[in-house]
């Protein structure tokens, strides 16, 4: 089986093309991409076998600390993969491939710039911690679990917009993020 990730950050027309499509699985995170394309310095495509299989991105929000950016954001598994594959245990090596490829290596891309990565998901704090567990295996940059919410989009913090606080995880070397903390 045959991996191939791809930065697609320098083709517009593929990137609307991808989300759009993931737009019909998960519109709340695709649908009218193009405002959000801005803020990614790196997108990539992931293909097994020549297929689509997923998405993911860097993305960096004006409204956070200037070296911050987010890894695996809008990380998506097109369905697929996802039910041909995550739950087969013969394609277990392909089955993590967020905490296994994409994590460590943006998280490799964002420290040669000298930035701050970190990666945060919503209402699910258990699967960041095995994602942690499992990027930590892969990679020798070490992510810990901050067991606090914090506003993770670029609009200015509303408790009410509850998608937007999410748990986070930071590489082990920094003490806390500096991001508006749910309170």
């Amino acid at each position: 089986m045959n991996l191939k990730i791809v930065d697609i950050i320098n083709n517009y027309d593929e990137m609307i093309k991808i989300t759009n499509n993931a737009s019909k699985y998960h519109p709340r995170n695709f649908l009218n991409f193009e405002k959000r394309i801005y803020g990614y310095s790196n997108f990539f495509s992931v293909y097994l076998n020549d297929e689509l299989i997923a998405i993911s991105g860097i993305w960096q929000s004006k409204t956070w600390p200037k070296n911050y950016y987010r890894v695996a954001d809008r990380t998506f598994y097109f369905p697929s993969f996802r039910q041909n594959s995550l739950s087969n245990s013969l394609n277990t090596p392909y089955k993590d491939i967020s905490s296994s490829y994409l994590i460590p290596m943006q998280t490799e891309i964002v420290v040669k710039k000298n930035g701050f990565p970190f990666y945060s998901m919503f209402a699910h704090p258990n699967a960041l911690q095995r994602s942690i567990n499992l990027q930590n295996k892969n990679s020798k940059y070490k992510y810990k679990f901050i067991n606090e919410l914090y506003w993770t989009c670029h609009a200015k913090p509303n408790k009410l917009h509850k998608y937007c606080w999410q748990n986070v995880a930071i590489l082990e070397k920094y003490k806390n993020i500096n991001l508006p903390k749910y309170e």
